[in-house]
């Protein structure tokens, strides 16, 4: 069971427009479709399809599966006894991302491209340095000035270059690729003008895994850390992908999980907005998803799917990672919020005992070194 990748040549991939439906050629193409009249705000981006989805799996990403965890402890303390933990902190950088950047380091090779860029804050830097590395690509990551130092040294271990992003990150990185030829490696809705409509596919091989886990225990809901959206997307493109190919007839629940302090995502879909509107002064621990802004691509996703978005507290981020070190599991908090939103859904009965629930662990704590929540664990 694989599903195609914008790397499968013989999936015939094309690029299509979420606003205005039409199509695009497949190519190095980086932004809005242009010729959409739907040219308001940043919202408008582009994603990848395929004339044969029926030769899914020609170039598979070569990477994971990562486990599901039945952790005991943490299904009692829930009064979940069908909860299972998506582990992705057991692929190579530790993260999620390297699904993602697979993808980027391939596309890049393929077109010509010799160096790559990308916004992060940590875990999608470091595994954008580790497969440029092995692609041979040199490689600059813009980095969110919150970022501890242990997490820039692991970027530059890759010998990618570390630069310090302003408050207009995406204009800093157009600025670049107006004066030479870079890849950017960034997030599929179109920010200053500037998408990647190819990395979030990535993210579909987690859906393909989950339902090869489990083809007798359905999962009903999916728990996905969400930031600017891509993953939420990428997990839900992929069950959809799975279902009308005829491989698995059910369809699980999306929750796209954020935290309180930034929930751009789920003021929307609470209010019943159509367009996201930008939190001005994001905070919270969970610095992995604290973006200001998120694409509507995930929020049409969750409503697709029937689920909920979610925002849980830093206090409940914490107990959540107290929770799963009890079963000696170190993970970030943006992973933590996961479990957090499992534990709220349940005190809300939106999820019960005979619910099947996946958390996806995006990433590991390890690589959080000199972080407040890390030299002060919680209890």
């Amino acid at each position: 069971m694989n599903l195609p990748l914008p790397t499968d040549e013989n999936a015939r991939p094309y690029l299509h427009c979420q606003r205005c439906r039409r199509d695009l050629s497949f190519g190095p193409f980086f932004g809005r479709h242009p010729d959409c009249e739907h040219q308001d705000g940043d919202g408008c981006p582009l994603e990848t399809r395929y004339h044969a989805p029926q030769m899914a799996g020609s170039d598979a990403l070569a990477m994971g599966p990562t486990p599901l965890l039945d952790a005991g402890r943490v299904r009692a303390r829930l009064g979940l006894p069908n909860l299972w933990l998506k582990n992705e902190t057991c692929l190579p950088t530790w993260s999620w991302k390297d699904r993602v950047n697979r993808v980027h380091a391939r596309l890049a090779q393929t077109w010509g491209y010799r160096r790559i860029v990308a916004v992060s804050t940590g875990n999608h830097g470091i595994s954008l340095a580790a497969e440029a590395r092995r692609a041979q690509l040199d490689c600059q990551i813009l980095i969110h000035p919150d970022c501890p130092s242990f997490t820039k040294q692991l970027i530059r271990y890759f010998g990618a270059k570390v630069t310090p992003y302003t408050n207009d990150s995406y204009v800093q990185l157009s600025e670049m690729m107006a004066r030479e030829k870079l890849y950017p490696a960034v997030s599929l809705p179109p920010m200053c003008g500037l998408g990647n409509a190819f990395g979030a596919e990535g993210y579909k091989s987690i859906a393909v895994e989950i339902a090869q886990a489990l083809p007798m225990d359905r999962p009903t809901w999916v728990i996905v850390p969400t930031g600017i959206g891509d993953g939420v997307f990428g997990v839900a493109k992929g069950f959809g992908e799975l279902v009308s190919g005829g491989a698995i007839e059910w369809m699980p629940r999306i929750v796209a999980v954020q935290g309180a302090r930034c929930a751009p995502l789920v003021h929307a879909w609470k209010n019943g907005l159509d367009e996201i509107e930008p939190v001005s002064n994001p905070s919270g621990i969970a610095l992995s998803i604290r973006e200001p802004w998120c694409g509507g691509h995930a929020l049409n996703a969750v409503r697709a799917s029937q689920g909920v978005a979610i925002a849980v507290t830093d206090a409940q981020i914490l107990d959540a990672m107290a929770r799963l070190a009890d079963e000696g599991l170190l993970i970030d908090p943006a992973s933590a919020a996961t479990v957090a939103a499992a534990g709220q859904l349940a005190q809300d009965n939106i999820l019960g005992e005979d619910d099947t629930v996946v958390c996806i662990l995006s990433g590991a704590g390890v690589k959080w070194a000199g972080a407040d929540w890390l030299e002060n664990p919680p209890i």
